[in-house]
């Protein structure tokens, strides 16, 4: 789904219209408002398509587990 998102430095900060609360959230300097694909995810929430997901609490303490019974096996 094509979404307005607001992209600082490269990376989406905000998805969706920018809230400025009345005026006191200003959009930061530098950030401009682009049409970007977006996906949702129950898990994940709104994601870029084409981007790496970043993993879950429960996917990372599960690598970490993983991690550690790999170092015990050695």
């Amino acid at each position: 789904m094509i979404k307005e998102c607001v992209v600082l430095n490269g990376k989406v900060i905000n998805v969706g219209p920018w809230d400025d609360q009345g005026g006191s959230n200003p959009i930061p300097d530098g950030a401009v408002v682009e049409e970007r694909d977006f996906e949702y995810h129950p898990d994940r929430g709104w994601y870029e398509v084409g981007n790496p997901a970043i993993p879950t609490a429960e996917e990372r303490l599960e690598a970490l587990e993983m991690a550690m019974l790999a170092m015990l096996d050695l």
